[in-house]
């Protein structure tokens, strides 16, 4: 099975996004909560750090938080996703946690996605951009599903960004890949199958 993951790079914050779900990590050895998962525990009163707080849930990886939103957010649910210990945090489990996200966001039935960067900083986000879609695609292709993930960053790093992925394609990325960058969003550029250059 095949499927195709768009992406699409976007500055707003997560709770301004337009999407079916808006998804974000966070460390079990992270308090108070940082980054995209603080911005969310705030959205929700405290929530998460409540259910932390209470053992109901405590970051390992495969924990998942599945909440509506109620207007807090424009995107009508959130999935949270423990993933572990930052300082176990390496590359095969950023893999591992991007493939998750995207697996279990095809099964509720999300055809877009506000994705914010999985446990990576913003400003490392270009350095990990393969392995973060790699685990992405890898979901994708095995449901055979069509999704859309806007990969929330800082409006500093878009431009880093767009250019890690560009050459991602270019080097010949698996097929499945389409990324729309914000200069040019009806051109959008596309992994080649195997032997067949670069993406157009």
């Amino acid at each position: 099975m095949s499927g195709a993951l768009l992406v699409e790079l976007e500055s707003a914050p997560l709770e301004r996004c337009e999407a079916d779900l808006v998804v974000a990590g966070f460390f079990r050895d992270e308090r108070p909560l940082r980054d995209a998962a603080a911005a969310i525990d705030w959205r929700f009163c405290g929530l998460l750090s409540e259910r932390l707080s209470e053992g109901v849930i405590a970051g390992d990886p495969g924990e998942a938080v599945l909440l509506p939103t109620y207007g807090r957010m424009r995107a009508p649910r959130v999935l949270l996703l423990g993933l572990g210990s930052r300082a176990e945090y390496r590359p095969p489990r950023l893999v591992a946690a991007s493939r998750a996200a995207l697996k279990r966001s095809i099964d509720i039935g999300a055809r877009s996605l506000a994705l914010a960067p999985l446990g990576v900083a913003p400003d490392d986000f270009a350095r990990n951009a393969e392995l973060l879609l790699s685990g992405a695609l890898a979901s994708v292709n095995e449901a055979g599903a069509s999704i859309r993930a806007r990969i929330v960053l800082p409006p500093g790093e878009l431009g880093a960004a767009s250019r890690a992925i560009e050459e991602l394609i270019a080097s010949g990325a698996p097929s499945g890949l389409v990324f729309r960058s914000a200069s040019a969003p009806a051109e959008p550029r596309r992994a080649s199958p195997p032997g067949a250059g670069p993406g157009l």
